[in-house]
């Protein structure tokens, strides 16, 4: 099956998705945010505010080096991860890309609280939030949109039935 990255903004539900896909393919998972925090020993939060966010994206940039490294897997990429040019090559490279699209209304009406989320911890109000995301999608759709498969999800759909159809599209 090989590498199958999952790409999407913040909230998209690329961790719960990719681990349902994983389960369906009987293949590894890997959250490259939760390998960060393995790997340090800190929250991505208290990544950011203690190193910075350039010192996040080398962190994640490495990560993501590692999971490529694998033969089979399913990834969760962080939503940013693909900002990098040499990140977007290496994924495209390395396995099937698939854009987990939900609109923004929808996420900022998923989350109760981003306060674990650097890039959301001054977000007091749904607004801001959706203003946020507004701002992450123009800056990376077009490189989401360089996925193999772009999976549209509605906000009324879970992460098993958004997995189905992943599967469905890759098997």
């Amino acid at each position: 099956m090989g590498l199958i990255f999952l790409c999407g903004l913040p909230g998209s539900g690329k961790s719960s998705v990719g681990k349902a896909v994983a389960e369906a393919f009987v293949l590894p998972f890997v959250d490259l945010d939760e390998e960060i925090e393995k790997e340090c020993g800190r929250s991505i939060g208290e990544i950011f505010e203690q190193e910075g966010e350039a010192f996040f994206r080398v962190l994640e940039t490495q990560a993501l080096t590692r999971a490529c490294a694998q033969r089979s897997a399913v990834v969760a990429l962080g939503a940013g991860v693909l900002e990098n040019d040499e990140n977007l090559a290496s994924v495209l490279e390395c396995g099937q890309l698939v854009y987990l699209r939900v609109p923004v209304d929808a996420i900022a009406n998923r989350i109760s609280s981003w306060e674990s989320r650097p890039l959301f911890s001054e977000c007091a109000t749904k607004v801001q939030i959706t203003v946020k995301l507004k701002q992450l999608l123009s800056k990376r759709e077009a490189r989401y949109l360089r996925a193999d498969y772009i999976v549209d999800v509605s906000d009324n759909e879970s992460a098993e039935q958004t997995a189905s159809r992943v599967t469905a599209l890759l098997a």
